[in-house]
């Protein structure tokens, strides 16, 4: 699973919008869309942020060992 499709999921088990994760993270929903989408990539300081609002790791986010 690639690290978008992670980022996806893991805001749909924490039951929480892409408007509230973007507002928890000082983002706009179009921002953080792009990112669930794969169409850009945050700073390291801002997935750190966004990994911390959901609740995940960064290590689990990026791990892509699950994927070979």
């Amino acid at each position: 699973m690639k690290w978008n499709e992670k980022l996806h999921y893991a805001r749909i088990k924490k039951g929480f919008s892409q408007q509230e994760t973007a507002t928890a993270v000082g983002i706009t929903r179009a921002c953080y869309a792009h990112y669930e989408q794969g169409v850009r990539e945050p700073s390291l300081e801002l997935l750190k942020k966004i990994c911390t609002v959901l609740d995940i790791s960064v290590d689990y986010l990026l791990d892509d060992t699950s994927d070979k």
